[in-house]
């Protein structure tokens, strides 16, 4: 059993965690807005360094290369599926950034909310708005449905677009991106939180 200086040591490790995330998420929308017009119209081709070459961005770069060069290693940065900020192409594509998104909106909840418990404890109380019940209603079934109805459309959008005729488009990649996202950060918070409170059976009692 961990003790309460070391919990609380990975309750502030992870704070700064979700708070980090946030700020990057923020960081490709003010990128391009701060560098010149049109300097990055399309990634593809205006590149500021060499993206293949690590050692490159580190000597030559800075954090906007740097960010760059993330969003080459992550997502395909193709010019009609992504978003132009000061006539500049931001980092990675709509599905993307949409999932940075919601996985931002998650963590800014839990950084609210402060959910502590087991993974299955901390999801209820992050998706609950009643305090009282929580433990009472808290249901890996309904846990489950959430994080179906939030990811699935993503999936769905995915896998038509790759399989059959039908053609996204990027409102649809953005928003189920977000979706998506809200799941993700959903499972990241509850892997977390089960990771510090977990060995801690008794926690959950104190705190009724």
């Amino acid at each position: 059993m961990k003790s309460s200086l070391i919990t609380n040591l990975l309750y502030k490790a992870t704070c700064i965690f979700y708070f980090s995330f946030i700020i990057f998420t923020l960081l490709h929308f003010i990128v391009p807005y701060t560098m010149t017009p049109g300097s990055i119209l399309d990634i593809k081709t205006d590149v500021l360094v060499d993206y293949t070459n690590f050692n490159s961005i580190i000597i030559n770069g800075g954090y906007k290369e740097f960010l760059y060069f993330i969003g080459e290693k992550t997502c395909h940065q193709m010019h009609d599926r992504s978003l132009l900020i000061n006539n500049n192409q931001i980092p990675i594509c709509f599905r993307c950034i949409g999932i940075y998104i919601g996985t931002s909106i998650t963590f800014i909840l839990s950084l609210l909310k402060k959910p502590q418990g087991t993974f299955l404890v901390s999801l209820c109380k992050l998706v609950s708005t009643n305090k009282v019940k929580i433990l009472s209603q808290c249901n890996l079934y309904k846990i489950v449905i959430i994080g179906i109805l939030l990811s699935s459309p993503m999936i769905i959008d995915l896998t038509l677009q790759n399989y059959t005729l039908y053609a996204s488009n990027n409102s649809i990649r953005f928003f189920t991106g977000i979706l998506f996202g809200g799941a993700l950060g959903g499972c990241i918070v509850g892997i977390l939180n089960d990771f510090i409170y977990g060995e801690n059976p008794d926690l959950l009692r104190k705190k009724r």
